[in-house]
């Protein structure tokens, strides 16, 4: 490959792109903030909070008050939370809190963003499949079936039955009689539970097949192209 013509460079468009990688790293970085946000509880707790100091939300949240300082500092610079100088006070917008927070239901994005910090755990050892092939299993990707099962549960909870269930009233008429019902790849059940619950049918049996997605238990080896 020879080198590039730097006869046409074209600066604005070099200008532009360089615009761009800055926006995709610091959104990298603010997704691993948000990520830490969501596990701890703060944008929960922040949704409900009137304006408050760093001390007083640490209180609220029980946790250690420089951390959550500094965490707020990124939330004020990536414009997710607001910041009154004069009281100190930080306040998440409702228009904010409808897509960060676990009771945000189907709306909630903020989910997604652990799915940065997953995918990180594994970053070096994706390089080497890079250089010598092969792939990684299920098993060296930590808490990937509780990640999964709290983005579906949110659908399921919003949309199984007031929704999907409805697109087949065979299925609902069937479900409210009481049937038994065969979920293959359920992940954690929460679909089924979520039917049981919503027909409260106490003749409706559940079976839940929970397939385990290494490779090893298969006793064979996978030959990756």
């Amino acid at each position: 490959m020879g080198k590039q013509d730097f006869d046409n460079y074209d600066k604005s468009m070099a200008e532009e792109f360089a615009s761009k990688m800055f926006q995709f790293l610091n959104g990298g970085m603010l997704s691993l903030m948000i990520s830490i946000g969501y596990k701890t509880g703060l944008f929960d707790i922040l949704s409900v909070l009137e304006p408050s100091t760093s001390q007083e939300i640490a209180q609220e949240t029980k946790l250690d008050e420089r951390y959550v300082r500094e965490w707020l500092g990124a939330m004020v610079t990536g414009k997710i939370v607001k910041f009154d100088p004069l009281t100190r006070k930080y306040n998440l917008p409702k228009e904010h809190s409808a897509f960060l927070t676990r009771q945000s239901g189907i709306d909630n994005l903020a989910v997604f963003a652990q799915y940065v910090s997953l995918m990180g755990n594994v970053e070096d050892k994706i390089v080497e499949c890079f250089r010598k092939g092969g792939g990684l299993p299920y098993s060296e990707y930590p808490k990937f079936q509780q990640l999964q099962a709290e983005e579906t549960a949110r659908i399921f909870d919003s949309k199984l039955t007031s929704q999907i269930l409805q697109l087949n009233p065979n299925i609902m008429d069937r479900l409210k009689k009481g049937v038994k019902v065969l979920d293959i790849g359920c992940g954690r059940g929460h679909a089924v539970t979520s039917w049981v619950k919503h027909f409260q049918t106490p003749n409706l049996q559940d079976v839940i097949f929970l397939v385990k997605a290494y490779l090893q238990q298969n006793k064979k080896q996978r030959k990756w192209d």
